[in-house]
């Protein structure tokens, strides 16, 4: 099966996002931006876990931090591998190739659920649901054979799905066990806008009743309720997007959208966008007070990281990136820095 058009414009997008990381080039923040320097390369890690061999964690794709473990999907694998978050040692690694019950072939995402961990493949077009210890519990098709981008789960064990659209409803809550799909209205106006405007990254709120959605590739962040209306906020940076190219017609970088939202989540009390944008060119992770989305300061990646970072995630000081080094996959855990008093 051919991958699909949002798969690859997401891929070449992380790419650019690797490329910005690699360079070490330094970028000059406005004021507005309240940044703290995190010189990756000169930190220790609390622990890394380099393959070599790809025979436990061969392409890693996704993180989710969460309740003391840390989830990965390894997109060729392909598998779902979960580790110690204090240590980085394997604690699973749930593997079956192919397309029938139980079965992957390139799982993409993997968010938080109350049962455990759901994972998307959108090669199958399933939505996977495993325990803490690695048993498949359950498993059923995304509405419509959609290309979902992104995906949040709320207390009550139902899901928000952003799903890659060229027309109609781009937001859609479904459970296991469930046939009934809902809508989840967008909370910002889309006229005139290319459809992938629509794309955003979900993540869950504290209290579990909504999401975090923060757009991936335009201005724009809410708190997605299940009943009542989302207020839209903006973000610290607000670039003016490029014309939308087709993925065929795309020939470098310059041709690629600006990508705002990296990777959004929630932690404590406080949401985090990792934003790309043209200030911070791929390096800084916002940070915004909850409920009323009200910028708070930023976290720099200053320097070099010493590997092609593609992907991470935060569950309080704690940050794991996924990417690689030398061609070998690499997952590496830190200590964020405490933000600078002003």
């Amino acid at each position: 099966m051919a991958e699909p058009a949002g798969s690859r414009l997401r891929r070449a997008m992380m790419a650019v996002a690797l490329l910005c990381l690699s360079s070490g080039s330094a970028t000059t923040l406005p004021a507005q931006r309240r940044h703290t320097d995190f010189a990756v390369s000169k930190q220790q890690p609390l622990w890394t876990r380099l393959d070599a061999e790809g025979t436990t964690i061969g392409s890693p794709n996704w993180v989710l931090v969460r309740g003391g473990r840390v989830f990965l999907t390894d997109f060729d694998g392909p598998a779902v591998v979960a580790l110690d978050a204090r240590t980085g040692a394997t604690l699973w690694r749930y593997s079956k190739a192919g397309e029938g019950p139980g079965e992957f072939r390139h799982p993409a995402i993997v968010f938080w659920h109350p049962r455990g961990a759901a994972v998307i493949d959108n090669h199958t077009r399933r939505i996977y649901l495993l325990s803490l210890d690695g048993r498949l519990l359950a498993e059923q098709g995304v509405p419509r054979g959609l290309n979902i981008g992104n995906a949040c789960s709320l207390a009550d064990g139902s899901m928000v799905l952003s799903a890659t659209v060229m027309a109609g409803p781009s937001l859609l809550q479904v459970a296991f066990g469930r046939e009934r799909v809902e809508t989840v209205r967008l909370p910002f106006d889309t006229t005139g806008m290319h459809p992938y405007h629509a794309a955003m990254e979900l993540a869950p709120t504290p209290d579990g009743t909504g999401c975090l959605g923060a757009r991936k590739l335009t201005a724009g962040m809410a708190l997605l309720p299940t009943a009542g209306p989302a207020v839209p906020h903006a973000f610290v940076e607000s670039p003016a997007q490029r014309p939308f190219k087709a993925p065929s017609e795309i020939r470098d970088t310059a041709d690629l959208p600006i990508p705002f939202a990296l990777r959004a989540g929630v932690t404590g009390s406080t949401a985090f966008v990792w934003f790309g944008g043209t200030q911070c060119r791929n390096r800084c992770i916002d940070f915004y007070s909850l409920p009323d989305l009200r910028y708070l300061h930023t976290i720099r990646i200053e320097g070099r990281t010493g590997f092609g970072m593609h992907n991470l995630d935060i569950d309080g000081d704690l940050v794991v990136m996924l990417g690689s080094r030398d061609d070998v996959p690499l997952v590496a855990a830190y200590r964020l820095p405490r933000p600078r008093a002003r």
